[in-house]
């Protein structure tokens, strides 16, 4: 049996309202709701309502808090279907309280990929800042 995903009627308007003429509050808390929603689901969501919740998630992260980002980070972070485009503006944060989720995790997944003989699949690992920067290599 597959996921149906509805929203009540009134959501939809009550979402447009928060998008256009929200305050950084109303958005936070929204941001908060929507993103439990796809928390709650996310093992049985394809490819299309991932691309919803993207949607809508990116238009409101850029209107609320660094708070409010950095928590929305640290939620999605560990989720394996957390929506791209979010995640990459998440990573791409100018506020390190934020992007720290999402790099922080990022590693992990390459230190265990790293370290195994045969890893069973490669990391989801999100896109930094791309520049043409030459870097010196990372030491530890």
């Amino acid at each position: 049996m597959g996921f149906c995903m509805s929203a009540p009627a009134s959501l939809i308007p009550e979402l447009e309202d928060v998008i256009q003429h929200g305050s950084y509050a109303r958005r936070a808390e929204a941001v908060r709701r929507i993103a439990s929603l796809f928390i709650d689901g996310s093992p049985a969501f394809n490819n299309d309502h991932v691309g919803l919740f993207d949607d809508v998630l990116c238009r409101l992260v850029v209107e609320i808090e660094t708070k409010a980002r950095a928590e929305m980070s640290r939620l999605l972070s560990p989720v394996a279907n957390a929506p791209g485009e979010l995640m990459r503006q998440l990573a791409n944060d100018d506020d390190i309280a934020v992007a720290e989720f999402l790099t922080t995790q990022a590693e992990r997944r390459l230190e265990v990929v790293g370290g195994a003989d045969e890893p069973r699949r490669r990391p989801r690992v999100y896109e930094l800042p791309g520049d043409d920067t030459p870097r010196p290599p990372r030491t530890t």
